[in-house]
């Protein structure tokens, strides 16, 4: 079926959950890449697991490397404020990024939204996804939604789904999606933890980027001329995420730039 004006990625996905006449619906990024078994392992598992209301795969970059996206934490102030490659590579097993390896079925904080099986009744029950995101976060929003209902979501590591356009990648990143990712993430705070929190979040992003602005300044002076220039390659984003910490603008979601 087919939306007459983009409504965004949750609003979209309820439009086709109305439709979906079975017991179960799969969420998948058009990025990926079923591997063999990757849907029967899913669908066993949500049938078989306790209380489970979603479930996840284990997704793999092109190269055959685990993403670790594949499993998250729900976000807090916290831990946005923490996040970094650098501080996750040094706490792999933090519960502030809930991130984990397993051979089998485990209960899980959040899993990646490129690839999700979920229950049809339980979507319906908690309303699907919220109508106040356009793009981002929207997806960690239903997963708390769905253990505040009395469920649990799951992360299913023999379900493997190449995710191709979920590893790191060298292009810089666009504003509009740097700004909808921060608006989305305060929006969340906001719906799950009250004003406070979501003015806090606002804050403490603005505190990240002066925390990072030392270590980054650094690395630049001592890195060798052939490689100042990937050193600054995060530069825009932390300039677009500054101006959104020290303004009310909102970019508007219609209109990518």
């Amino acid at each position: 079926m087919q939306s007459q004006k983009n409504l965004g990625f949750g609003r979209c996905n309820n439009l086709g959950a109305a439709k979906a006449t079975s017991d179960y619906f799969l969420l998948l990024n058009p990025d990926t890449e079923l591997q063999p078994r990757a849907l029967s392992d899913l669908l066993q598992a949500l049938q078989t697991l306790p209380k489970a209301g979603a479930i996840g795969a284990r997704l793999l970059n092109t190269d055959g490397s685990l993403q670790t996206s594949s499993v998250n934490a729900l976000p807090t102030p916290l831990n946005q404020l923490l996040d970094s490659n650098f501080l996750r590579r040094l706490f792999p097993k933090s519960k502030l990024w809930n991130t984990y390896q397993a051979n089998r079925p485990q209960e899980v904080e959040a899993i990646s939204g490129a690839c999700m099986l979920v229950k049809s009744s339980i979507s319906k029950e908690i309303g699907g996804f919220r109508s106040e995101y356009f793009m981002y976060t929207e997806d960690m929003d239903l997963y708390r939604k769905i253990h505040q209902a009395g469920y649990k979501i799951y992360h299913a590591p023999s379900s493997r789904v190449t995710h191709h356009g979920g590893g790191s990648s060298s292009g810089h990143p666009s504003r509009f999606s740097t700004v909808m990712m921060c608006q989305a993430l305060k929006t969340y705070m906001r719906l799950n933890h009250g004003q406070f929190a979501a003015c806090r979040y606002q804050l403490l992003m603005l505190a990240s980027i002066f925390s990072r602005s030392l270590p980054l300044g650094f690395a630049w002076i001592v890195a060798p001329s052939a490689k100042r220039k990937n050193r600054l390659d995060s530069l825009p984003k932390w300039l677009y995420i500054t101006r959104w910490s020290t303004s009310n603008h909102r970019l508007h979601s219609s209109s990518p730039q």
